[in-house]
């Protein structure tokens, strides 16, 4: 199917993301991220209680242990940084924490700016690819492909006068309703 604006409500599909079981999301949009944006970085206990909730149905104490590696000033002064930053570079930048991969690294954006980022997930990039505007399926990112889905998803928002966070939502719940078979697609 390729993806047809008219044929596609964000907003609804935004809506039908549940969050109704997910008490960090609440807690993470509520209280971390006003708080980050607030005093304009994240600590190191920030980091740790983003990794609970972006990793919560993989959360294993290595995670813990490798957020908790950081110090807390250098969570502090990359955190400063990327927040100045756009799409990629402040992805690289993130990355340089330990336990920090991309869906990480745009999760913390996400968290603190959900104006200007979404969270990518291979959930979202899955109903990308069934839309056809991204050519193959992703069970890893790399910094380049949070541009591409940046700059897509930041498309879809304008066009539906949602933020990106909104947007990166309802490609999530999209993909919840249609999936068929394992989470992770197969395919080129």
């Amino acid at each position: 199917m390729r993806y047809d604006a008219t044929m596609f409500d964000h907003a609804e599909y935004a809506s039908r993301y549940d969050t109704s079981a997910d008490y960090l999301q609440d807690q993470m949009f509520t209280r971390i991220g006003p708080r980050a944006r607030k005093r304009g970085c994240l600590t190191c206990r920030d980091l740790v209680e983003i990794g609970k909730w972006k990793f919560r149905g993989l959360w294993v104490k290595k995670h813990e242990r490798e957020l908790r590696a950081n110090r807390d000033q250098a969570v502090r002064t990359i955190t400063r940084i990327a927040f100045s930053l756009d799409g990629v570079r402040a992805v690289m930048l993130l990355t340089a924490l330990n336990g920090v991969g991309v869906p990480m690294a745009s999760a913390i954006l996400t968290i603190v700016l959900p104006d200007r980022f979404g969270v990518i997930d291979v959930r979202a990039w899955a109903t990308l690819y069934r839309w056809k505007l991204v050519t193959n399926v992703k069970t890893s990112f790399v910094p380049d492909d949070y541009g591409l889905y940046l700059k897509i998803i930041r498309r879809l928002s304008n066009r539906a006068n949602l933020t990106p966070r909104k947007v990166d939502m309802a490609l999530f719940a999209y993909d919840d309703e249609h999936r068929n078979g394992p989470l992770r697609l197969s395919g080129r």
